[in-house]
């Protein structure tokens, strides 16, 4: 906690990520609480990864999006988002952007995985949350134009599925995870 405020105080620290799936450790463990308590009070915004835990250590019982609910309903005023969108459990990350207004999810580069990324899409409209996501390029790893490029291609045109709104993907784009902080 002593390196946190450090980091907060001296580095003008934005945000958070945190991992507890890496540790073991349940999102609500006791050991996270005082990092939940201290980011809800200096209105830090904090980004936990849910799902796709491929490191082989990292327990997918820990990375289940329905953790974010536990979290925001003990932490109401902390601002958060899942990062993934909770892969391979993207219907269940929606239910906790709809009930809890201060989580939030990003769309992690997708566009690898057209399929999903559109479904996601889909849901959260036909949730009416789509304007709980933010864009998140997971750079260095996949540059952010080419995020971009992927994310505006799920706009399908001239099918019958459901389409995705323009409007959507670009309000997505102008998104910034270090203001929903910002008490």
């Amino acid at each position: 906690m002593h390196q946190l405020d450090r980091y907060f105080e001296e580095r003008d620290l934005q945000g958070l990520k945190l991992a507890p799936f890496y540790q073991n450790l349940h999102p609500m463990d006791k050991r996270m609480r005082p990092v939940y308590e201290y980011c809800e009070k200096k209105y830090l915004p904090i980004l936990i990864p849910l799902g796709a835990a491929f490191v082989s250590r990292g327990r997918l019982r820990y990375a289940s999006p329905v953790h974010l609910e536990e979290v925001a309903i003990a932490y109401p005023d902390l601002a958060m988002a899942g990062a993934l969108p909770g892969y391979p459990w993207i219907e269940e990350t929606v239910v906790p952007l709809r009930k809890q207004p201060n989580v939030h999810t990003d769309l992690w580069p997708f566009h690898y995985w057209p399929w999903q990324s559109y479904k996601a899409l889909i849901l959260t409209m036909k949730f009416i949350v789509a304007g709980k996501l933010l864009f998140g390029s997971e750079f260095p790893r996949t540059a952010s134009e080419q995020t971009i490029a992927g994310l505006r291609s799920t706009v399908i045109k001239g099918c019958r599925l459901p389409r995705v709104s323009e409007q959507v993907i670009e309000s997505i784009l102008g998104r910034n995870l270090f203001r929903l902080g910002q008490g």
